[in-house]
């Protein structure tokens, strides 16, 4: 080795070193064990978003994260509804990502929860008095002067904005009008469970109708989208996670009003003990599960 490449070297373990700290995702260690994946940022030091990593494997990392650690907690917004974080709180993730866990989890530490209906009714599953929250949504949005939320109940916590559309295709807010939600609610928390993305997709086909609405969804809304080939279904999925999960990563680093919370919903211990630290509650060992597994199975045969 000549004495230039000796004087290099450490220059350029400095730089790969400093690209993993600022990378989007701000969470992720490159190591043989499982890493923890805890975050919680807001207003944080606006970064650099290039990277040379795959982002697939970035959130399979953070899915498969046993313990929990805290990077960079800033908190410059005024906590609320009792909670550590800002609230009104929403999940951000994709449906098969733990929402009725979350919401499960909140309701049952006493938080005032949404999952799927809308109006203040705290049922999760059909029927619903009032209406699915993404009707009310898709309604108030085709309508002038209007909020997204006008009329479709008061929650602390809002476990599944998206919804089926009665026309096929699947509303997705925390995606495709992720803008709005943030005009109108420029400090809430976002709540991101993460699970491996091929497991993610997997649990997708094996869920009903899903997997072709999230198809038709994506078709239709982004020019980047193409039906995927026979047999290319898993692929298609796996990519349009990963590619969810960098947007509202890099999102709240474009926004840093926000706070955003993301965990790991495989390990229950893990997730329950990140939404309590986070939140500020007691109810770790008591109020998380892991449901719709079972359906899920049932499904898949």
């Amino acid at each position: 080795m000549t004495k230039q490449q000796q004087r290099r070297g450490p220059k350029l373990i400095g730089r790969a070193v400093l690209l993993l700290l600022t990378i989007a995702v701000t969470l992720t260690f490159l190591t043989n064990e499982k890493q923890a994946i805890f975050v919680i940022y807001t207003n944080a030091p606006q970064t650099s978003t290039t990277t040379h990593m795959n982002r697939e494997a970035l959130v399979a990392a953070a899915a498969h994260s046993d313990e929990v650690t805290t990077h960079h907690i800033v908190q410059s917004s005024s906590p609320s509804g009792g909670l550590n974080l800002p609230t009104p709180a929403f999940v951000v993730g994709f449906p098969k990502s733990g929402t009725t866990s979350v919401y499960r989890f909140f309701n049952c530490s006493g938080v005032v929860t949404q999952h799927f209906c809308s109006g203040g009714e705290r049922r999760d599953h059909p029927p619903c008095r009032y209406g699915k929250m993404s009707n009310c949504i898709l309604q108030n949005m085709a309508k002038p002067n209007r909020t997204m939320l006008q009329g479709c109940g008061d929650y602390t916590v809002y476990a599944q904005i998206d919804g089926e559309r009665d026309t096929g295709g699947i509303f997705l807010p925390q995606h495709f009008h992720l803008d709005r939600l943030h005009q109108e609610h420029p400090d809430a928390t976002f709540i991101l469970p993460l699970r491996e993305p091929n497991e993610w997709a997997r649990s997708v086909v094996n869920w009903f109708q899903l997997k072709g609405k999230f198809i038709k969804e994506y078709t239709v809304k982004s020019s980047n989208h193409t039906p995927p080939a026979r047999g290319r279904a898993v692929q298609f999925l796996k990519s349009i996670y990963v590619e969810h999960t960098a947007f509202i990563q890099d999102f709240v680093l474009q926004h840093p009003s926000h706070t955003l919370v993301q965990f790991n919903i495989s390990d229950a211990n893990h997730a329950g003990n990140v939404l309590a630290q986070a939140f500020g509650l007691d109810t770790a060992q008591t109020c998380w599960g892991h449901y719709n597994l079972a359906r899920e199975k049932a499904n898949s045969k």
